[in-house]
């Protein structure tokens, strides 16, 4: 058409004469004019006669005044008016090309046009208020919202678009959008910076000004569908956001009137991360992470007050090149979000005014873990314990491994094996022994003072249990090499365990407790059925956690209520049928009907973590389609113990104490619980019976001297 063709000839003239220097104008103005050519265009072979008459821009007017933006919004005044002047530019030069013979806006002010323009947006106005205020349910108009989103936005952004929205309406209650003044939205814009707080973490400015631009466009939806007379947010620019954002700092409470020491730090810090987070994974990480960073501050001579931006750097450099085994580092995501949690931290610390300002803001994550990619992909990948071995030791050490796999143990128990033997080897290496043979009993001596002096890189000793396995490990690797023939003699003779002894077991719950602790989550979700199934799982049979997550589907009798028990602790030797309780059917139950078979689907949705196979009949998966793992278990009771909010040291075993403890409460026999716990030895039951001295208590009662005295009083 020959409009369009004016149009293309116009377009180049831009582009090679190089009008309106500012590239964002010239596309504006081609944008802006592709929707009036469209107009014209209408008119096919009329449209210069059009183009010529002294109303065409009126009706041009008369057009934009129905048309939307991306947002589904109407165009406002001011973008018209736009429009309108651009079209002049493009009339002005068909007129000098003599495509047209006269400019129908030559003499015209833009006053006349603005004038038409606001008629034109007030008679549309006055239409959509006869037919909509007053007449629907704030319900019914938030519902077609979600319409109008579904219809403009990606998914993401409906979401995010939604929850700004019902933020606006929460914070106004009771009172319509268009009677907000000027000092509530104020206070909707402080709201907005502190929301974030749950999360244990501030939102940064920009974030703000998103959300709030996201809730002026609800305001503005609503006062173009005539819902409202007036829209109190259109006059907020992002100019006012700041500035009220800039008021608000000023109006900050003074810092405190004292320094606090590290303990009241963290017992603060600690309090309110309980209080506000969901999982206990974040809490333990965020706490893990200002501890290392305390750590850190020590040699630097600094402290959480008088840590400065330098300090921020030095500490971004000392988490890149820490090593926490010997060449190994840390991957750019646990990097970033180490530093992260820092930075959450002082924003924490900021906000209840201990310091003025966040030596880690301005911290970006995202840009922070680009910038760091390129050197952690270059370092060489984390080493598994076979590549720690030193050279020289390595072919024994294949023959040991080799060996052992032929003997059917756990993997649990491999796995501790080979830990003890690489740490002996990598002590042989650092102290000059090349060869196994050269080991000595002296050697073994110094070696258990090693254990006994050693210290991680957090500066922690070993854990009696780890030294313990270290030693077994030792005990186990020289039997195998005397056995060998590797040695002339069976040094693990001379290797002495230390002393520990078996004290009472992990602490427990009564049932009240538990049942506080099950029940401190309501199962609304996919994720909180399945955990209430866990935890009613781990209460009703005494399981341990190890034998849970193997549990399969097919093992589990609904109709007789027995549990099939198929990776115990010892190997398959010790596999075990044990009852569970009918609380525990009816919640593994729902959990299959409801959730399992969404999660085990998760593999073929294309998540970057799910599982390979598009099937497996373990029991309890993870949110990828897995079998879930142990720290996942113990995060949950974790996660439910925060909840709860009782003061006990709760882990995954304490379930199985509870079990005993309660059942022995209840007259159940010694012989009974030891079938049901799956012990080997009726000693390893008896320590439970430390934990419940029932007959103790009634013997002392009856006679012991004072008791007694008080009994006949």
């Amino acid at each position: 058409m020959e409009i369009q063709k004016y149009f293309e000839e116009f377009k180049q003239e831009l582009e090679n004469k190089n009008l309106y220097k500012n590239c964002g104008s010239r596309e504006r103005i081609t944008r802006q004019l592709s929707e009036l050519i469209k107009f014209l265009s209408s008119y096919k072979e009329e449209w210069k006669n059009e183009a010529e008459s002294d109303d065409i821009v009126f009706k041009i007017i008369n057009y934009l005044v129905t048309l939307k933006d991306r947002n589904g919004l109407y165009y406002s005044g001011a973008l018209i008016q736009y429009y309108i002047y651009n079209m002049k530019i493009f009339l002005n030069w068909l007129q000098r090309k003599r495509y047209i013979e006269k400019n129908p806006a030559d003499g015209k002010t833009h006053k006349s046009y603005r004038e038409a323009i606001d008629k034109r947006i007030k008679e549309r106005r006055e239409k959509k208020l006869e037919q909509n205020y007053n007449k629907i349910s704030e319900e019914k108009q938030f519902e077609f919202f979600v319409e109008h989103l579904k219809k403009y936005y990606q998914l993401r952004e409906q979401q995010q678009m939604l929850r700004s929205a019902e933020q606006l309406n929460k914070f106004i209650k009771e009172k319509k959008i268009e009677t907000i003044t000027e000092e509530e939205i104020k206070n909707l814009i402080f709201s907005i910076s502190t929301l974030s707080l749950i999360k244990a973490r501030f939102i940064e400015e920009s974030t703000i000004q998103d959300i709030f631009r996201k809730m002026r466009i609800y305001s503005n939806w609503l006062y173009d569908e005539g819902y409202i007379k007036k829209d109190a947010l259109y006059p907020v620019t992002r100019e006012k956001v700041k500035k009220y954002l800039t008021e608000l700092k000023e109006e900050k409470q003074p810092l405190k009137e004292r320094y606090y020491g590290i303990k009241e730090i963290l017992r603060a810090y600690d309090k309110y991360l309980k209080s506000e987070l969901k999982h206990y994974g974040d809490y333990k990480k965020s706490m893990n992470d200002l501890k290392f960073y305390i750590r850190f501050l020590l040699p630097e001579n600094k402290t959480l007050y008088t840590a400065d931006k330098e300090t921020a750097e030095k500490f971004k450099k000392h988490v890149l090149n820490y090593e926490y085994l010997p060449k190994q580092y840390y991957s750019e995501n646990f990097i970033s979000e180490r530093i992260n949690r820092v930075k959450r931290f002082y924003d924490w610390f900021v906000f209840k005014n201990y310091v003025k300002e966040n030596p880690f803001k301005g911290f970006k994550i995202r840009k922070y873990k680009k910038s760091i990619s390129l050197i952690c992909k270059q370092r060489k990948k984390n080493l598994s314990y076979k590549e720690t071995v030193p050279e020289q030791f390595k072919e024994l050490f294949e023959k040991i491994i080799s060996y052992e796999s032929t003997l059917n143990l756990s993997k649990g128990t491999e796995k501790n094996h080979m830990r003890g033997y690489c740490f002996y080897l990598m002590y042989l290496d650092k102290t000059g022994v090349k060869d196994i043979k050269e080991a000595e009993e002296e050697t073994i001596t110094d070696y258990q003072m090693y254990l006994k002096k050693f210290k991680k890189r957090e500066g922690k000793f070993l854990s009696l249990n780890t030294h313990a396995r270290h030693l077994v490990a030792l005990k186990i690797m020289y039997a195998y090499l005397w056995r060998l023939k590797y040695v002339e003699r069976d040094l693990s003779a001379y290797i002495k365990l230390p002393k520990g002894g078996r004290g009472l077991p992990t602490s427990g719950m009564t049932d009240k407790e538990v049942d506080k602790l099950i029940t401190a989550r309501e199962p609304e979700t996919p994720l909180e059925i399945r955990n209430r199934a866990i935890l009613e799982t781990f209460y009703s049979t005494g399981v341990r956690a190890n034998e849970l997550m193997n549990m399969k589907i097919g093992e589990v009798n609904f109709q007789d209520g027995f549990v099939k028990v198929s990776v115990p602790k010892g190997g398959i030797k010790y596999q075990r049928v044990i009852p569970i309780g009918r609380e525990a059917l009816y919640w593994i139950k729902r959990y299959l009907e409801e959730v399992r078979e969404e999660y085990n689907s998760m593999s073929n949705r294309g998540c970057r973590h799910a599982v390979t196979n598009s099937k497996t009949d373990y029991l309890f998966l993870n949110r990828y389609g897995g079998k879930i793992g142990q720290t996942a278990i113990l995060g949950i009771v974790k996660s439910y113990l925060m909840k709860s909010k009782l003061q006990k040291n709760v882990v995954t075993h304490s379930f199985r104490v509870s079990c005993a403890t309660e059942m022995l409460k209840n007259n159940a026999g010694i012989k009974f619980i030891q079938s049901q716990l799956g012990h080997t030895s009726i000693q390893s039951t008896e320590r439970y019976l430390r934990l419940v001295p029932i007959d103790l208590k009634k013997i002392h009662a009856e006679t012991h001297p004072r008791e007694v005295k008080y009994k006949k009083e």
